[in-house]
C-alpha cells in the first residue's frame, strides 16, 4: 500500500520546509535534494513503510550532519498539568443558551 496523506503531510511540514529554510533551499528543491540523496527514483511509489524507512533516513542524516533535530511523527504530548491546560484551551467555549420564556 502506497504512503499516506498523513505521512505526506508529515514529511512536507515537519522534514522539507523545516530543513530547507534551515539550510536555504525552497521546499520543492529541498524535496529534490533529499528524493536524490535517499531513494533512487520516486517518492510516490513508496510504500508505507519505505516511506517511513525513508523519513527516518532524513531524520537520522539531518541529525549527524548538521544537529538539526526534525521531530518524530505523531509524538504524543505526555499528560501534564500544562499539556492539559493547552488541550482545554483549544477546546471550543460552551455554548451559552439564552431561552427567554
Amino acid at each position: 500500500m502506497k504512503r499516506t496523506e498523513q505521512q505526506n503531510k508529515y514529511y512536507f511540514k515537519c522534514i522539507v520546509l523545516p530543513l530547507g529554510k534551515y539550510l536555504g533551499y525552497h521546499k520543492f528543491e529541498m524535496h529534490a535534494i533529499l528524493k536524490d540523496m535517499f531513494i533512487a527514483d520516486t517518492s510516490k511509489e513508496l510504500t508505507k513503510e519505505e516511506f517511513t524507512n525513508y523519513c527516518n533516513e532524513i531524520r537520522g542524516w539531518a541529525m549527524s550532519e548538521f544537529s538539526f533535530d526534525i521531530e518524530e511523527p505523531f509524538e504524543p504530548k505526555p499528560f501534564t498539568e500544562e499539556t492539559i491546560d493547552e488541550i482545554i484551551g483549544e477546546c471550543p467555549k460552551p455554548v451559552k443558551w439564552n431561552f427567554k420564556k
